[in-house]
């Protein structure tokens, strides 16, 4: 009996390896799995990009790729999107499910033949995410703790905020960002484009930018004034938020504003029919002897909009900072905004569509850059802590810029303006550009790119150092 099964296993044994091996093909013959995933460029919403070995095309119909994504701990699984090449973002809005801060994740990548349909799968690859942006931490990351130790706060300096509409819920949003972030309350003054306090504009939906504005604005100078000039905003008339922006922006130099921020921007093409003057018309809304006027450059790459592309503006463009694990800079590169799934999306940066000075071509922007994404910030009572865009940036520049004017003044030195019309002022982008490459942060000349120094048309002359403050306070 034992023989017998024996014998009857033995012929299973044999049935099943005389099988003809031309009626089968090997899975690593049609398709093999994409190398493991890295995970490049973190930061507190996800990874700026998954990059991975493509797979071998062995029948040459054709690979496509899903990168997969899990929270650590989670057994729920999530494709993030699929491509034929070999790179995909992991971002907060793209895909459409959150990447959370301070979170862990998995990430593994399935290639697909597109002819037999068989499938392989990566090795998982696992990061986790930043802390969403602080005071603390960007003052560290960009070195400002330096000038605060050498004693310039913003004391004696008003900031100017040109914003649109206004804040139901200001005051009480600035009282917890403070107070979540250890700041003193500010010096705050809330006026209308007129200068009154009386009537406000009504609530147009810019309530979190006037809010964020303020709240990054005062973290960078704690001890400076900040007004803010809500002006009249309309959401069908462009005529009207135009000349409401610039109204504001007025009224903010005339309160005593050495430096006026303005995180608004239009594209060129809509002062054709807004009648209210050419892009080079307005520059002389800009033109005040000892007041830098400073502009986001926008959130769409290659779409420089106006205020930030006249020439007597600082115009203030985007990057994607990241941290080591101590909280120390790491590195920076071109910020580029994977929230939105066109992948043209990113800092204002380019050619205005008209010149403002001598430049047949028009204006390049942005000038200078600053971290543009995952930042903490207050509004309608809720803390936020995926804040990104330009708009970012361009309230910190005024701020720094605050800073190097209290400076000034204690050395018996004028304020730098960004008044290009002419007059015998000390200019910002001449003091900016003759500055040392060194003095800024090293950025990359293109998305992804190694950092590289000097000018470049994504991130203009790079972001912001102690050395280059130290610099600006003394220039001559």
């Amino acid at each position: 009996m034992n023989s017998k099964m024996t014998t009857r296993r033995a012929a299973n044994r044999v049935g099943r390896f005389c099988e003809p091996l031309e009626t089968r093909r090997l899975l690593s013959e049609i398709l093999s799995a994409p190398g493991k995933p890295h995970v490049m460029e973190i930061s507190a919403v996800g990874a700026n990009d998954v990059v991975w070995a493509p797979a071998s095309d062995n029948d040459g119909g054709g690979i496509s790729y899903t990168l997969w994504y899990k929270q650590l701990g989670s057994h729920v699984a999530v494709p993030a999107g699929t491509t034929s090449g070999d790179s995909l973002p992991l971002c907060n809005g793209y895909p459409t499910d959150p990447i959370s801060p301070r979170t862990g994740y998995l990430v593994w990548v399935v290639s697909k033949d597109n002819n037999s349909g068989v499938s392989r799968a990566s090795v998982g690859s696992r990061f986790r995410t930043d802390d969403p942006l602080t005071p603390a931490m960007v003052r560290k990351a960009y070195g400002f703790n330096q000038i605060y130790k050498e004693g310039y706060q913003g004391q004696g300096e008003v900031i100017g905020l040109a914003e649109l509409g206004s804040d139901p819920t200001l005051a009480a949003d600035i009282t917890n960002f403070d107070r979540m972030f250890h700041l003193a309350p500010p010096d705050l003054e809330v006026v209308n484009e007129s200068g009154g306090s009386s009537p406000m504009p009504p609530d147009t939906g810019h309530g979190h930018e006037i809010a964020l504005d303020v709240e990054w604005a005062h973290a960078i100078a704690p001890d400076a004034k900040i007004v803010v000039v809500e002006g009249n905003d309309s959401t069908t008339d462009t005529t009207t938020s135009i000349q409401g922006l610039l109204a504001a922006a007025q009224e903010a130099a005339s309160l005593g504003a050495s430096v006026v921020s303005m995180s608004y921007g239009y594209d060129e093409s809509a002062f054709d029919a807004s009648g209210v003057g050419t892009v080079q018309q307005l520059d002389s809304d800009f033109q005040k002897s000892g007041v830098t006027f400073v502009a986001a450059a926008g959130d769409f790459f290659g779409q420089p909009g106006w205020p930030s592309v006249s020439a007597d503006v600082l115009s203030v463009g985007g990057t994607q900072m990241s941290l080591g694990s101590s909280g120390n800079f790491n590195n920076e590169i071109v910020w580029q905004n994977v929230d939105l799934s066109d992948s043209t999306k990113g800092s204002g940066s380019g050619y205005g569509q008209f010149s403002s000075q001598d430049d047949p071509s028009g204006r390049q922007t942005p000038d200078v850059s600053y971290a543009a994404d995952g930042y903490s910030w207050y509004f309608d009572g809720a803390l936020n802590t995926e804040g990104f865009g330009t708009s970012f940036g361009s309230p910190q520049w005024a701020a720094l810029l605050a800073l190097v004017d209290e400076g000034r003044q204690r050395k018996g030195l004028e304020n730098l303006d960004s008044n290009t019309g002419g007059d015998t002022s000390l200019e910002i982008h001449d003091a900016l550009a003759s500055a040392a490459a060194t003095d800024f942060r090293d950025n990359s000349a293109s998305f992804g790119e190694p950092a590289s120094q000097g000018s470049n048309i994504q991130t203009g002359l790079g972001t912001p150092t102690a050395n280059l403050m130290n610099y600006l306070i003394t220039y001559q």
